[in-house]
């Protein structure tokens, strides 16, 4: 049975197919013995993904709002929200700023 002599930093994705099959002691043709493979098998443990238990919704929350400029912009929403200094559409509506407008719409040429 192969000795299988791995570290953590190994870059199996670059090696070749040939590289590979001669590292494992396998045989692209062929495959493995049935023997070979209980014997790996009782070695190695079966072949399966393992799943890990991800963060819950709650820590991604908080992860996510924990973010300098997130916590920033919180604040800041909310004394606005307390001072209820609203956004006034009715000023871009009124007609008041049309020369800024006309030269953020036509470039610096005016």
């Amino acid at each position: 049975m192969p000795e299988l002599h791995t570290q953590p930093g190994d870059e199996w994705h670059r090696l070749t197919v040939d590289e590979t099959l001669l590292r494992l002691e396998s045989d692209l043709d062929e495959g493995l013995t049935a023997a070979e493979a209980q014997a790996r098998m009782a070695r190695y443990g079966p072949n399966r993904i393992t799943t890990h238990k991800g963060i819950g919704p709650i820590r991604r929350a908080l992860a996510q709002i924990s973010q300098p400029l997130v916590v920033i912009l919180v604040i800041a929403g909310a004394i606005t929200a307390a001072l209820q200094q609203w956004v006034d559409r009715g000023h871009l509506r009124s007609g008041g700023d049309q020369r800024h407008r006309r030269i953020y719409t036509r470039g610096e040429g005016g």
